[in-house]
């Protein structure tokens, strides 16, 4: 009986060494090698707008390298979505020796400031990645919870100025909720925190009539007062179109005259 328990023990080592043997010549048979890994964006093609693909490749590289039963497929999508411009990454095992990775990439709309100092890029849908770019972005200048909301005001904001041929180079939202935007002229235009939509159509309606010829001149436009607005001219402004100056002139000219 001894005997057969021991028989039985040898032939299970034996079966157990066999399929040893067995997984590892599968794992290390060039059939089963990881041979190609293709990385495509959302259209699948392999053309990256912003992602650089051979970056892609070398960081998943470590993980990719290897048999089928091997490769670390989880650690490698962790890897390709930590590459700058890559929102999101899937990992697939296409057949014994190849490797997708379907790539999803960020798309910048503005640049995120936090209290006045770039702290990253903005995507459509309001979220905050870190990518280097030296694309001419406008800047969103507000918390990061208030960014699709600063972006939906934007664009509304933008197409109002339409018929100035101006655009917003610069919008804030403080943390008092008032809004700031600074023109592609330069100039800032403070809007406060209430009707914002209706004090642009009044800088609109002023700006053809009074303010366009002052533009090179001004710091900025306030426009929160209800029936009005009041300007900052800058240093470089002529004496024709400021009326300290001519103020002080009529008087100099009136006691000149006497």
């Amino acid at each position: 009986m001894k005997s057969l328990k021991y028989m039985k023990f040898f032939v299970y080592l034996c079966a157990l060494a066999v399929i040893v043997l067995l997984a590892k010549y599968i794992e290390q048979h060039r059939y089963f090698q990881i041979a190609q890994i293709d990385i495509v964006n959302e259209r699948g093609s392999t053309e990256f707008q912003n992602a650089n693909r051979q970056q892609i490749f070398q960081s998943v590289l470590p993980s990719l390298t290897g048999s089928f039963f091997s490769v670390n497929v989880h650690q490698a999508q962790k890897a390709a979505q930590a590459t700058p411009w890559v929102a999101q990454a899937k990992v697939s095992r296409v057949s014994f020796s190849s490797i997708k990775i379907d790539v999803q990439e960020y798309h910048a709309v503005a640049r995120w400031l936090n209290n006045g100092t770039e702290a990253g890029l903005v995507d459509s849908s309001g979220r905050v990645f870190q990518a280097p770019t030296e694309e001419k972005l406008p800047e969103f200048d507000a918390p990061a919870d208030e960014l699709s909301t600063v972006m939906k005001q934007y664009h509304l904001l933008n197409g109002q100025l339409k018929s100035l041929r101006l655009e917003i180079e610069r919008l804030k939202y403080d943390a008092r909720g008032a809004w700031t935007m600074r023109l592609t002229n330069g100039v800032e235009v403070r809007l406060g925190k209430q009707d914002i939509h209706t004090r642009v159509q009044r800088l609109i309606q002023y700006w053809q009539s009074e303010l366009s010829v002052l533009a090179p001149y001004l710091d900025y436009v306030d426009m929160r007062y209800p029936h009005a607005f009041a300007v900052k001219l800058n240093a470089d402004v002529p004496a024709e179109f400021n009326p300290l100056v001519r103020a002080e002139q009529t008087a100099a000219d009136n006691s000149i005259q006497e």
